[in-house]
């Protein structure tokens, strides 16, 4: 089994939010719709249906215009998905739109908590240039009991920084290509160079 970016505190992860290993029927997690030029309307409508089967997570995106929306094979389809492949019992995974006056983001969340831990990782997505587009990516593990093992990273990768438990810090420049979500998946913000690993 993989934690993603948390592999490196995997002890932790096991010990406080209960990994669970039974494979699972296939399972609609979350189903939302939107235009990607925001409330203006002026972009193209999509669909997002975000499933999970066997431990991991399925992101599936169709888009169309003028309020249709075809169905058959999807144009994006993520496989594991954006955020860890386990599935924490527990968890609250779901995709949420956020729009704007011009523009729409796509979050892909995570959010699981017991008395000790409290997880929350989250992935933004914008449509850019014909690209499904990372933005932005966040993640806080919260110790209830103890500050000392508390841990986040925010990226913005539109101004290429990032905040390391509160430490603004400056990324390289990045092709565009790279923030493409085809080629993110549960290590990406770690494997990427975006966040350092915790501990």
């Amino acid at each position: 089994m993989r934690l993603g970016i948390w592999q490196g505190m995997a002890a932790i992860v096991l010990t406080a939010l209960g990994l669970s290993s039974a494979a699972r029927a296939d399972t609609v997690l979350s189903d939302v719709s939107g235009n990607w030029a925001g409330t203006s309307g002026q972009g193209f409508d999509f669909r997002a249906i975000l499933s999970e089967a066997g431990g991991e997570t399925r992101l599936q995106i169709w888009q169309g215009m003028n309020g249709i929306v075809p169905g058959g094979a999807a144009e994006l389809d993520l496989h594991p998905a954006v955020y860890r492949d386990n599935i924490i019992a527990g968890d609250r995974q779901g995709l949420q739109v956020i729009a704007g006056p011009e523009a729409t983001v796509l979050r892909i969340l995570t959010e699981s908590e017991d008395e000790q831990y409290g997880f929350r990782e989250a992935v933004d997505v914008q449509f850019i240039d014909f690209q499904f587009t990372v933005i932005a990516y966040a993640v806080d593990l919260t110790e209830f009991t103890s500050a000392e093992g508390n841990y986040s990273c925010h990226v913005d990768l539109r101004t290429n920084t990032r905040v390391v438990n509160g430490v603004t810090e400056s990324l390289p420049d990045r092709p565009a290509e790279a923030d493409n979500l085809s080629g993110w998946g549960p290590d990406a913000a770690l494997t990427k160079g975006l966040c350092p690993a915790p501990g």
